[in-house]
């Protein structure tokens, strides 16, 4: 996984503050349904596209690339193991992009954001500006070394919003243009006549648009997978994103910050 100058990973911390309406201004259309067959129906509108790049094609795998406002969606914990970061009261985006070997997704700040909130804090605390602008051009963090990524991290969270953050997105396999992005198992779930646990499935692609769609589907069975064939969907659920001006997970350097004073 490449580096990104300042930031790795981001350890659970409060999520930004922003209105209801704008938590949910992307999410266009939620479909949510009860399906008792041995496999889920896509609604209209989320046809999942294939990719250009023909070794994603060749593995039925979707092109993700695009930033979308996630960090407030019910689904987003399905999507990335961390909270999104501690922002200081700014906008955060996730951007997927394909990396050197696989899919890639990364919270950003919006650049003009920081640049703006660069020149505020500048002139209003200097002492704090020049604290927050040596760690966020910071740029010799070790990937092996998770402790001090995580201190790293914390420090900068004290006085300022972050870098680009790697989200943690780990893809897993694919098919029909959709990709599984996570898995998880709700052990003894109780109903009036039995007890049986839930497989949960958390499958990502993109439309024609560009838009993010996600689908999410539990499966009434065991603690393994079952066949295809076998397998007894329960609940499935369909979001889409629309996507915005595409934020590039970028550090910023020392020519793009004002000097310190």
């Amino acid at each position: 996984m490449t580096l990104i100058a300042t930031m790795y990973r981001q350890p659970r911390q409060k999520s930004v503050s922003l209105s209801v309406l704008a938590r949910f201004r992307c999410a266009t259309a939620v479909f949510a349904m009860v399906i008792l067959g041995a496999c889920s129906n896509t609604p209209s509108g989320f046809d999942a596209v294939p990719a250009n790049d023909p070794v994603l094609r060749q593995n039925e795998c979707p092109e993700l690339a695009g930033t979308f406002d996630l960090a407030f969606s019910p689904r987003i914990r399905d999507i990335d193991p961390y909270e999104p970061p501690n922002t200081h009261g700014l906008p955060v985006v996730l951007t997927f992009k394909q990396g050197p070997t696989q899919t890639e997704a990364w919270w950003v700040v919006p650049r003009q954001s920081l640049l703006s909130f660069a020149r505020a804090l500048r002139a209003d605390s200097p002492d704090r500006y020049a604290r927050w602008r040596e760690l966020i051009l910071n740029k010799h963090l070790s990937q092996r070394v998770r402790p001090d990524v995580d201190a790293y991290l914390a420090d900068v969270a004290v006085v300022g919003p972050p870098g680009p953050v790697n989200a943690g997105f780990q893809p897993r396999r694919c098919r029909d243009n959709w990709m599984l992005a996570s898995t998880s198992i709700e052990f003894a779930v109780a109903t009036a006549d039995r007890t049986y646990n839930l497989r949960h499935e958390t499958w990502l692609a993109h439309d024609k648009f560009g838009a993010l769609l996600v689908k999410h589907l539990a499966f009434r069975g065991g603690s393994v997978p079952f066949p295809d064939a076998l397998r007894r969907v329960r609940i499935a659920e369909f979001t889409r994103f629309e996507p915005m001006p595409f934020e590039t997970p970028t550090a910023l350097v020392a020519t793009d910050l004002p000097a310190k004073n």
